[in-house]
């Protein structure tokens, strides 16, 4: 199948609307809490962890699962 794909370069005002993704691939032992210990910066920690959860859809995640920070 043929698709219609728009070939213009991608300008700045382009790059500027995409949203930077931040993930963090889980690890053996790894919890929503230990991640946002690592990442939760100026936010805080109970927040911060509220906001994995909305994102990642629960609180329950995986070894090598992709979790999308804040």
């Amino acid at each position: 199948a043929l698709l219609d794909v728009d070939a213009r370069p991608a300008s700045a005002a382009d790059a500027a609307a995409a949203p930077i993704v931040r993930i963090h691939v889980a690890q053996p032992g790894d919890t929503l809490w230990s991640i946002a210990s690592q990442y939760h910066g100026d936010i805080g920690h109970g927040r911060y962890v509220d906001a994995l959860i909305d994102l990642n859809g629960g609180t329950a995640i995986q070894v090598g699962q992709a979790v999308h920070l804040p």
